[in-house]
């Protein structure tokens, strides 16, 4: 499989905004913030601290070509040379500021899915990492489960409907299957033995009345406790 790696701010900032149509109303605001405060911080601290330094610069070079500008100012000020310092400091400060946006939103756009994977919100410290239970470090703390819009439903049932029908039929006939998923009311509907894993291994295993209803390994406990 070939991986495609976003090259341009048009990719990342499509790729940000194309990851928030499975949770708008939840992730928008989050990424909002995000942009919020990327801008905030360039108009309120870093640009006016580049404009004053930009025009601190073109001043020193003014101040230096007064005979020349005194005897063809229309022909100094038309040229680009004498100002090329000016220049070149107005737009590294363009470039390096597109490339740190750019570097920001890959960020982004791999926080969004660890933090928002399989329709979840998982809690975050103020410095931006993610909270861990006290029972592993690959165990989020605590994940809020804010539910799905009607929208949302409306468009699983028209899209996705006729699986989970098929699914149920096949259940229903003793087929024998093996499903991976996340969706307990799901599997506690169909299943006959659940199986759950933690890193790999088996931490616990029964019906879904034991494993789901009655479970008895704490790591279970601890998963069935966020939904």
């Amino acid at each position: 499989m070939r991986s495609i790696i976003p090259t341009s701010s048009f990719w990342i900032n499509n790729r940000v905004a194309n990851a928030c149509y499975k949770m708008y109303n939840i992730m928008a605001p989050h990424v909002r913030a995000k942009i919020d405060a990327f801008e905030v911080d360039q108009m309120e601290r870093k640009t006016h601290s580049v404009d004053s330094a930009a025009v601190v610069l073109y001043n020193s070079i003014v101040v230096k070509m007064q005979d020349r500008l005194s005897s063809d100012r229309k022909t100094v000020m038309m040229s680009r040379k004498p100002f090329a310092k000016v220049i070149r400091y107005v737009t590294d400060y363009s470039v390096n500021t597109a490339q740190e946006q750019f570097a920001a939103w890959k960020a982004l756009e791999e926080e969004l899915l660890v933090k928002f994977i399989d329709g979840n919100v998982k809690p975050q410290n103020p410095d931006g990492t993610f909270k861990h239970s006290e029972y592993s470090k690959g165990q989020p703390e605590k994940i809020e489960w804010p539910g799905y819009t009607e929208l949302w439903k409306e468009t699983v049932a028209r899209e996705a409907g006729e699986v989970l029908k098929v699914i149920r039929g096949l259940a229903d006939q003793k087929t024998t299957m093996i499903i991976v998923t996340h969706e307990m009311a799901f599997a506690r509907d169909v299943a006959d033995q659940i199986i759950f894993m933690d890193g790999g291994v088996i931490a616990e295993q029964g019906t879904p009345q034991q494993v789901i209803d009655n479970p008895s390994n704490e790591r279970t406990k601890q998963f069935l406790s966020n939904y």
